[in-house]
């Protein structure tokens, strides 16, 4: 399969949740081999983070990517992220007194 035709697919975990959609693929042409998946996740959020996706947790791949683990594991293995890049707060609050 060309990787022209993996990039977008949706990515399904084990209990056929939406998790993201192919946005790269990290390929080593040395190995010949996939070395990680990179998603955009389907949720809205302020802040854009990638899912990183091990190609070994591929279970089948058609119209969707089926993956053999949980929505809740892949994202317990993702890098922490410490920094936010905007916090919410209440208006009310920046008002001076």
């Amino acid at each position: 399969m060309k990787v022209s035709q993996i990039i977008g697919k949706k990515v399904l975990d084990s209990n056929a949740n939406i998790i993201g959609k192919i946005h790269e693929m990290d390929v080593d042409l040395k190995e010949k081999c996939v070395k990680m998946l990179i998603l955009n996740p389907v949720e809205i959020s302020l802040k854009r983070v990638n899912i990183e996706v091990n190609p070994d947790l591929i279970s089948q791949v058609g119209d969707y990517v089926l993956l053999n683990t949980s929505k809740d594991e892949i994202m317990k293995s993702q890098p922490s992220k410490n920094n936010p890049d905007a916090e919410v707060v209440n208006p009310s609050e920046l008002e001076e007194n």
